[in-house]
């Protein structure tokens, strides 16, 4: 098997902005890009690091870490990161019911109320590292609980059902 070679971006290197119509164009290394497509290698350990640049489905390189792009283009790049990775946050829980191997969660999110179904928790729920979960439903939907301990009684009772 052979390995591939990554073609790090220098920050310096790496500048983004929007056309009229909202696509984000870039320069990379001198080159131009009429379309931009950013995707993260580690969207939950790491959002804003060792992001995949590419253009028609090739990859043009990666960014260690967009942070240390200048702010404008940072600010490109984070608001590209969120459209392409929305996902909607738990502010509280309703109700968790099981019928079977599928677990049945209603919850009010920041994007209104939401109901997922979940096949195999200890699978589809991911621990964060701060003290919170993302959850994946049966039609490869997402959302997140920032932090367990900053929900609601009821919510974190209804949540213990399941976890």
């Amino acid at each position: 098997m052979e390995g591939y070679d990554v073609n790090f971006l220098e920050p310096n290197a790496v500048t983004f902005a929007r056309s009229a119509g909202g696509v984000l164009m870039g320069k990379i290394d001198g080159k131009d890009y009429d379309e931009i497509l950013l995707y993260r290698a580690f969207p939950h350990s790491s959002p804003y690091e060792y992001i995949s640049v590419r253009n028609d489905d090739k990859e043009i390189g990666v960014i260690k870490d967009i942070r240390k792009l200048e702010q404008k283009c940072q600010d490109e790049a984070i608001r590209e990161l969120h459209l392409r990775y929305l996902m909607p946050v738990v502010k509280q829980i309703h109700s968790v019911s099981q019928q079977k191997d599928l677990w049945t969660i209603k919850a009010e999110t920041d994007r209104g109320e939401m109901t997922l179904g979940v096949e195999h928790p200890h699978d589809n729920i991911v621990y964060t590292k701060k003290g919170g979960l993302l959850i994946t439903d049966l039609e490869g939907r997402r959302c997140e609980i920032r932090e367990i301990a900053t929900l609601d009684k009821k919510s974190v009772r209804e949540l213990n059902k399941m976890i």
